[in-house]
């Protein structure tokens, strides 16, 4: 990993002083505040049922973890759900105040046709492709690594 190290000197009365900044190019911004859409959570439950059905339930959050609130407007983006990679629900949302969430719950019941089968889900937010060019600053999330989660769980 590379890091690039900006030194700058500084003279004050006959002193020089000198200070390292590390800049970590991984970041994908260095704004102190800027909006930061998460998903910070995803939980799977299984409920074994009666004649060998299992209810699955699913609950996604996603909450503002920069420091700026984010806004944006309808159909920007949306929480999307896969199951075993494949689309099964999505929740749009825009604005959210920093430290909001809000959840997103998926349940189905299904018939255990094997004796053990495994589930794997993933949370992930998505953007328009042209949603950083809109000139709207409020809806750039800053920090695209942190939007997507991945659980799995077997019945």
């Amino acid at each position: 990993m590379k890091k690039w190290i900006f030194l700058v000197l500084l003279g004050f009365l006959g002193t020089n002083y000198s200070v390292a900044q590390v800049i970590d190019p991984n970041i994908t911004s260095n704004r102190p505040s800027c909006p930061n859409p998460s998903v910070t959570n995803l939980q799977v439950q299984a409920e074994n049922l009666t004649d060998g059905y299992v209810k699955i339930t699913v609950k996604a959050t996603v909450k503002n973890v920069g420091g700026k609130a984010y806004s944006s407007n309808q159909g920007q983006q949306a929480l999307y759900l896969y199951k075993n990679g494949v689309y099964v629900a999505m929740k749009d949302f825009e604005d959210l105040a920093v430290g909001a969430s809000f959840m997103m719950t998926y349940s189905y019941t299904v018939k255990r046709t094997v004796s053990v089968q495994t589930l794997n889900f993933k949370a992930q937010i998505n953007y328009d492709p042209d949603i950083s060019m809109d000139g709207n600053t409020g809806n750039d999330d800053c920090k695209l690594a942190d939007n997507s989660k991945e659980k799995s769980v077997t019945i």
